[in-house]
């Protein structure tokens, strides 16, 4: 009975709110692009590297996963420290 009432009330704050309705779609839409990236990141290398392994005539190499996953958590923090940065500067 409580999630039923918790339920109905952000049901009537996204409705009533398009700011809220906007945010939430938002939201969603980026957690789904998300989601399918980190689904599909390993398979879309596995078949690039064979199919470009194929294209020269020899054995596919080895995918070093953990360097690229550090690549993307690199390309992650230094696109926070460059927004931070900016914003920093915009406050002044």
């Amino acid at each position: 009975a409580a999630y039923a009432g918790a339920a109905a009330r952000v049901t009537r704050a996204i409705t009533d709110e398009p700011t809220v309705a906007k945010l939430a779609a938002v939201c969603s839409l980026f957690e789904g692009a998300m989601f399918a990236f980190v689904f599909i990141w390993t398979p879309a290398l596995e078949h690039s590297t064979a199919r470009q392994a194929t294209a020269v005539g020899r054995a596919a190499d080895e995918i070093p996963y953990g360097v690229v996953f550090a690549a993307f958590m690199v390309a992650c923090a230094g696109g926070s420290e460059t927004f931070a940065l900016v914003m920093a500067r915009r406050d002044r």
